[in-house]
């Protein structure tokens, strides 16, 4: 609690999102109710760098770590010049997001998580398309495993799915999960 305190400059303690520069581990972003707070020297000093709404999640690009991604109460923003300047991007496309993920591939791949489904980009957020498979359901989680960028998990409710074609086609784990418990005998 003595890190994350008013008297460095972090003005709101409620944290909901914390993400590291992938480059250089003094660089530091925190989500808060008060919008987007950066630190230069890990955490000892904070300073706001957006203000403009309360933000929930706050994440790098996978592909250019100058490029940070927050999402707020009234749509997402993105910064090309490391937490500098903000601009809203995707409005009127994506619904209230609840998770994002990048990958680093060329272009940027986006999955983007809401309460309505699942959506992708395959050209860093100038098309997006619903995943059939999560239409009208919402993605509590989302995961890509960064040794291999095709194996995806995602999880909605009390379902948990895998990809490993890049979210080509999806495998519901639970179902298996539920089928292997029935099978063994166990719950």
């Amino acid at each position: 609690s003595e890190w994350f305190d008013e008297s460095a400059g972090l003005t709101h303690s409620k944290i909901y999102d914390l993400v590291l520069h992938p480059e250089d581990s003094d660089i530091l972003f925190s989500a808060t109710d008060g919008g987007v707070f950066q630190s230069l020297d890990a955490g000892e000093n904070w300073e706001p760098v957006f203000t403009d709404q309360s933000i929930r999640i706050i994440k790098f690009s996978a592909s250019n770590p100058d490029i940070l991604y927050a999402s707020g109460t009234s749509g997402i923003f993105r910064s090309k010049t490391r937490g500098r300047d903000w601009s809203p991007v995707w409005k009127n496309v994506l619904p209230n997001v609840t998770n994002l993920t990048s990958l680093n591939t060329d272009p940027e791949f986006l999955y983007s998580g809401t309460q309505t489904g699942l959506y992708k980009s395959f050209n860093g957020g100038r098309n997006w398309i619903t995943d059939p498979v999560f239409k009208k359901a919402p993605l509590d989680a989302l995961f890509v495993t960064p040794s291999n960028l095709s194996e995806i998990y995602a999880g909605s409710g009390a379902e948990f799915y895998s990809s490993h074609d890049g979210g080509d086609t999806w495998e519901n784990l639970s179902s298996l999960t539920q089928k292997f418990n029935a099978d063994s005998g166990t719950s």
